[in-house]
């Protein structure tokens, strides 16, 4: 074979743009399974959503129904009053295009993420290329991303296949369609265009990074120092992978080329960008004690590193092994999918670092690319493909047939609970058949200031109109589970009246949407009704208003201690202050 280290990967950019056509039509029309499913068939007395009903869908519909008079968004997913601080230039860019093309939020949403998705996996193409540049190898990455499933959901496949249940497995399914969905070929439960940009950055500044260190141009040098700019400027948590490989990677080649400028000169110029794009987030987190708080909440790692290989499964596992065994790779490039590799994993169990999981944004498919380049440099392999090339692809089939019980386990619950009323595990894309009234009342009769209450079902969706809702998001509400316990309470009537009222006006309630057959009605059956839509009635209460936002430590004391971006924030404001 020819010595691959003398081998650089052309592509047609034609051809790539074909692929990327081709694989985000399908990735947005694989993902929006459960949405395909309600549209189908809807039960009876609901209607299809047209997104899968997830928080942050519902939030993200919330800033675009803003966005035509908004550059910082208030928190309408809090009891508390607070100022126009959040900054969000994503997704109210495509609030303001969809409202410019008199698209509404939803129909804009969905246009969007089609055109996310074609980049993504335009990126995707890119890199393949760039990795891979023979066919065999393509089809070989191909396979690994194939594979990269959880072990839970692989298990579950089979374990069902041979008629047995064990519900912990489910949990696999989760993980793939929800946790670890990157915009792209995962996700099914969380669909959203900001996390198909994460990846899509992440791909890029993987390519321009590996053709700089592989050539040298500036231009790659320019375009990886954009890619950090845009990234930390519309979705700042991919940045922090971004900035730590380029860094890292130029420090490598400093190392060995005995020349510290390599570091500094690339180094400033990517950090500089990534730090310009950060810029408008750390100055509005200094200035905002909600916002500073709202990163302090998001601030995950697993218990383990072991995490990794057991959410994105086979290829990770290997790729580590064969990487233990001193499997070579045969390009300075190909070094950057190591260091891109080890440094993500890194990153999980660094400090202060909100938003982890989307520095995750592209990881299958990295983990591909260096394992198919661990195995393309190995003699061994080289000459097994070559004189026992039939076992070899048996073995890659045997691989994709693995994994197929577990995907047809995930799509047929996907499809399954997209037109649930109520859903077994994942997230379904319906609605009752009279909530688009009740939205459209609130929308022309509520005063939008007001905060409003309703079912737990129907709270995310009340803040759409825009208006506050009471507890609508699991990270914005800063007490979700404090709010949600009240709420379910309310409801199904077992709080006393004084319970009730008090807490109610505590978070300044102002309209109260209660279900006519709910036990919950006693408690404002004084209160003035000012409506009624389909099996809710609307009632008003005169005195609820919103109080100030009384800040992270008196709403949440167990989080003073931690060490986070917010709290490094609010520090070094201290400092700067004095």
């Amino acid at each position: 074979m020819k010595d691959e280290t003398k081998r650089v990967s052309r592509h047609s950019l034609g051809g790539t743009l074909v692929f990327a056509l081709i694989l985000g039509a399908f990735c947005f029309f694989l993902n929006n399974t459960a949405v395909w499913s309600a549209i189908l068939k809807p039960p009876a007395g609901y209607v299809p959503r047209y997104v899968v009903a997830n928080l942050d869908v519902a939030i993200y519909l919330t800033w675009m129904q803003l966005a035509p008079t908004h550059w910082l968004l208030p928190n309408l997913h809090a009891p508390w009053a607070g100022d126009n601080a959040l900054l969000s230039p994503l997704v109210l860019t495509v609030g303001k295009l969809s409202h410019r093309l008199g698209l509404s939020a939803v129909a804009g949403f969905q246009v969007f993420q089609f055109l996310f998705y074609v980049a993504a996996a335009f990126a995707l193409g890119t890199a393949i290329c760039t990795f891979c540049p023979t066919p065999r190898q393509r089809v070989a990455a191909a396979i690994g991303i194939f594979a990269a499933m959880p072990l839970p959901m692989l298990a579950l496949g089979w374990w069902h296949a041979a008629g047995r249940e064990f519900p912990l497995f489910w949990i696999g399914m989760v993980e793939y369609a929800y946790e670890t969905a990157d915009g792209l070929l995962r996700g099914g439960a969380s669909n959203s265009f900001t996390l198909s940009f994460g990846t899509a950055a992440n791909l890029f500044a993987l390519t321009f990074l590996t053709r700089f260190v592989r050539d040298r141009r500036p231009r790659d040098l320019g375009l990886l120092s954009l890619v950090a700019f845009l990234s930390g400027f519309f979705h700042p948590t991919e940045v922090c992978v971004i900035g730590s490989v380029s860094v890292v990677s130029f420090a490598i080649l400093a190392w060995r080329e005995r020349n510290l400028g390599v570091l500094s000169r690339n180094g400033a110029a990517v950090g500089g960008a990534a730090a310009l794009g950060l810029a408008p987030y750390i100055i509005q987190t200094s200035r905002s004690e909600w916002v500073r708080d709202i990163s302090r909440l998001y601030q995950w790692q697993p218990a383990s590193v072991l995490w990794v290989g057991l959410v994105f499964g086979l290829p990770t596992v290997l790729a580590v092994y064969f990487l233990l065994m001193r499997f070579r790779l045969v390009t300075p490039g190909d070094e950057v999918l190591r260091t891109w590799f080890f440094v993500t994993i890194a990153l999980l169990f660094v400090p202060g670092i909100p938003f982890k999981l989307h520095m995750f944004d592209g990881f299958p498919y990295v983990t591909a690319l260096l394992l198919v380049r661990l195995l393309a440099g190995n003699d061994q392999i080289r000459s097994l493909l070559v004189n026992h090339s039939r076992p070899v692809y048996a073995v890659a089939m045997a691989a994709c047939l693995l994994c197929v019980p577990g995907y047809a386990m995930l799509y047929r619950q996907i499809w399954h609970d997209g037109r649930a009323a109520q859903p077994d595990l994942l997230l379904n894309a319906v609605s009752r058949q009279e909530e688009p009234a009740l939205l459209d009342w609130m929308r022309h009769h509520a005063d939008p200031d007001q905060l409003v209450m309703g079912p737990p079902d129907t709270a995310p969706w009340l803040a759409t109109v825009p208006m506050p809702s009471l507890a609508s998001h699991d990270l914005f509400g800063i007490t979700y589970e404090q709010q949600s316990k009240f709420v379910e309470d309310f409801y199904a009537g077992k709080l006393t009246e004084a319970e009730a009222a008090g807490t109610l006006a505590g978070y300044g309630v102002h309209y109260v949407v209660v279900p006519n057959d709910s036990p919950g009605r006693r408690f404002v059956s004084d209160r003035k009704a000012v409506a009624a839509v389909g099996p809710w009635t609307i009632y008003e209460l005169p005195k609820g208003h919103r109080p100030p936002y009384p800040g992270l430590a008196a709403l949440r004391p167990d989080l003073a201690g931690q060490l986070d971006f917010g709290r490094m924030i609010a520090s070094a404001r201290k400092i700067f202050a004095r």
